[in-house]
């Protein structure tokens, strides 16, 4: 793998771990101090729940794409033993 998709591929493992932070201070906040943002229609959401559940649902599909990548990089990698690539998917999954 070359350096700069080394690089891209760690800030692309590191993303989730700064979303599930900002995620949990947002709905934490909100809670403490509730938002007025944007037009509220009698029946609907709020917009700003909408949004993070849109964010909420990229970033699942996202970390997805990541596990897909892991175990494709553990089947390329000649460094590891036929017998232990099972082990080490099981163990990502």
């Amino acid at each position: 793998m070359k350096k700069k998709n080394k690089i891209f591929l760690g800030l692309a493992t590191v993303l989730p771990i700064f979303y599930i932070c900002f995620f949990f201070i947002f709905i934490f906040c909100n809670l403490i101090f509730p938002l007025q943002i944007g037009v509220m229609l009698e029946d609907s959401p709020p917009v700003w729940l909408l949004s993070i559940l849109i964010l909420h649902l990229i970033m699942i599909l996202w970390m997805i794409g990541l596990l897909i990548i892991y175990i494709n990089n553990v089947y390329k990698n000649k460094n590891i033993q036929e017998d232990k690539k099972l082990i080490i998917e099981l163990s990502e999954a």
